[in-house]
C-alpha cells in the first residue's frame, strides 16, 4: 500500500511540474532574435522568458523520453498561454512529431561539463552554420533583370504566274 501511495505522489507531482513546449518557424526564419541572431528555424535553438540567453536547455517530451540539447537565444509572449519554451521547429521536431504542436516536456539547464565533446563539436558547427546562413541572408540584394528581346517573322509567300 506504500508504494501505491508513493507512485501516486511522483506522478502527481511529476504531472504537476510538467512544462508545455511548443514551435515556432516559418514566417519567423530568417528574422532577428531578442539576442540580436537571425532566427534559423532549423537550428537547436529555443525562446524562454525563465532562462537566459545562451543557456543551453535539455528538453525532453515526458510522454516518449525523446530530447534535444538547445540554446535559448530569443523571448516571447508565449508564457500567458501556459507555454514555458517556445522551441525552433527542427527541435520540436527532434522530440515530437510537428502535427502534434505541443509537448509535455521537462526542461533541464546543461552545464558546459556534463556535455559530452561530440555534443561540444555539434553545437559548435551548428552555431557556425547559423552564422553563414545569417551572414547569406544579409547579403541577399534584390535583383533586376532587364532583357529585350527582338522577333522576326518571316511570311510565307507563295508566288503564282
Amino acid at each position: 500500500m506504500k508504494k501505491l501511495l508513493l507512485i501516486a505522489a511522483v506522478m502527481a507531482t511529476t504531472a504537476a511540474s510538467a512544462n508545455v513546449a511548443t514551435y515556432y518557424g516559418d514566417k519567423f526564419h530568417g528574422r532577428k532574435t531578442a539576442s540580436g541572431e537571425r532566427f534559423n528555424q532549423n537550428a537547436m535553438t529555443c525562446a524562454s522568458n525563465t532562462h537566459k540567453m545562451g543557456t543551453l536547455l535539455e528538453v525532453t517530451n515526458v510522454k516518449n523520453g525523446k530530447s534535444v540539447v538547445c540554446r535559448v537565444n530569443d523571448t516571447g509572449g508565449f508564457s500567458k498561454y501556459g507555454v514555458a519554451l517556445d522551441l525552433s521547429k527542427g527541435a520540436f521536431a527532434k522530440i515530437a512529431p510537428l502535427s502534434q504542436g505541443r509537448a509535455q516536456v521537462s526542461i533541464r539547464p546543461v552545464s558546459g561539463e556534463t556535455l559530452q565533446a561530440s555534443n561540444t563539436a555539434s553545437l559548435a558547427q551548428q552555431k557556425l552554420n547559423e552564422e553563414k546562413v545569417a551572414a547569406a541572408l544579409a547579403a541577399i540584394e534584390p535583383v533586376t533583370i532587364n532583357q529585350t528581346a527582338t522577333i522576326s517573322l518571316a511570311a510565307n509567300v507563295s508566288a503564282t504566274e
